[in-house]
C-alpha cells in the first residue's frame, strides 16, 4: 500500500450513500485501527437523537405555536413597578437615587452634616463628618453623587468609612451599606 499525504487527496465536492470514509478507531482491542464507513451508516449507526418540539405550529416560516410571551412593566407608581406577562409577577423597589428629571440639589455643609443629599447634589466647601442618610437607604443601601464646586474633605467620625478630600470637576459617589457598621463609601479619597 503506498503512503499518501492527506494534502494531496483530491477534494472531495459531493458524498454519495455508497462511498466509503476512511477512520482510526482507538483500541481496545487493538489501538488506533483504521476502518472504513460508508455515508449511509455514518448516519444510521448509532441511531442520531432528534429533539422534540410539543405541539409546534409553524405557518408560513414561522413559529405559532407556543405563544412566545414578551414581559410587560406596567406603569411606575413612584413607589413600585409591577412586572406582567411570562415574567413571575413582582414588584420591584423604584429608588430616586437612579436617575432625576429635577435640576441638581445644591447642599451646604452646616455643622458638618450634609443634610437630605438627593441622587446628585452639588456642594461647597467645609468639612463633612456626617450624611443625612435618606429614608430609602434604610433597608439595603444606596449610591449618591456630590459634585464639588470647591474642594471639601470628609473625615471617619461620624457614618463615612474612609477620610478623603473632594477634588472640583471629579464626581464623587458616596454608597451606602445599611448593614453593619452602616456607612458611606467613597469613590476616591
Amino acid at each position: 500500500m503506498t503512503t499518501v499525504a492527506i494534502s494531496a487527496l483530491p477534494v472531495a465536492t459531493v458524498i454519495n450513500a455508497t462511498d466509503i470514509i476512511p477512520f482510526v478507531q482507538p483500541g481496545p482491542p487493538a489501538a488506533g485501527t483504521t476502518k472504513s464507513i460508508t455515508k449511509t451508516k455514518l448516519f444510521d449507526s448509532p441511531a442520531i437523537a432528534t429533539p422534540t418540539i410539543t405541539n409546534p405550529t409553524v405557518s408560513t416560516g414561522t413559529f405559532t405555536s407556543p405563544a412566545l410571551v414578551t414581559p410587560a412593566i406596567g406603569a411606575a407608581t413612584g413607589a413600585s413597578l409591577v412586572l406582567s406577562g411570562a415574567a413571575t409577577a413582582a414588584t420591584v423597589a423604584v429608588s430616586d437615587v437612579i436617575g432625576t428629571t429635577a435640576v441638581a440639589n445644591t447642599l451646604g455643609i452646616i455643622a458638618n452634616v450634609l443634610a437630605t443629599p438627593k441622587s446628585i447634589n452639588f456642594v461647597g466647601a467645609g468639612l463633612i463628618k456626617t450624611i443625612t442618610v435618606p429614608t430609602l437607604f434604610a433597608a439595603a443601601g444606596g449610591s449618591i453623587t456630590l459634585i464639588p464646586t470647591a474642594a471639601f474633605t470628609w473625615d471617619a467620625t461620624g457614618n463615612i468609612a474612609i477620610a478623603g478630600t473632594a477634588v472640583v470637576g471629579r464626581a464623587l459617589t458616596m454608597t451606602y451599606d445599611a448593614f453593619a457598621p452602616a456607612k458611606f463609601y467613597p469613590s476616591y479619597v
